[in-house]
């Protein structure tokens, strides 16, 4: 039973070790992207940029870009200058 579980991994190995992936990569454009020493240290350092920039943000906003809204009625004045007691329905004085 446990033989024919490994039947179709034991095959994909004979065929890797006889047919290479390598022997099918041929051209110009056939090896992996290499980045050099400065690349990587300038997409290191774009990353730290960021991650100060989204630390700074959440410590002078929050949330971020998202703005304070004002939620209690009690402090909320109408354009006469009289507090609107909207909230608080029939018992409003």
């Amino acid at each position: 039973m446990y033989c024919l579980d490994a039947l179709p991994m034991a095959i994909a190995l004979y065929v890797l070790s006889f047919f290479h992936p390598a022997l099918t990569l041929i051209g110009p454009d056939s090896e992996f992207p290499k980045l050099t020493r400065a690349e990587k240290k300038q997409r290191k350092e774009a990353k730290k940029q960021e991650k100060r920039e989204k630390k700074a943000a959440k410590k002078h906003g929050g949330r971020g870009n998202i703005p304070i809204v004002q939620t209690s009625f009690l402090d909320m004045k109408s354009e006469d200058g009289q507090a609107r007691g909207t909230h608080l329905g029939p018992y409003a004085v």
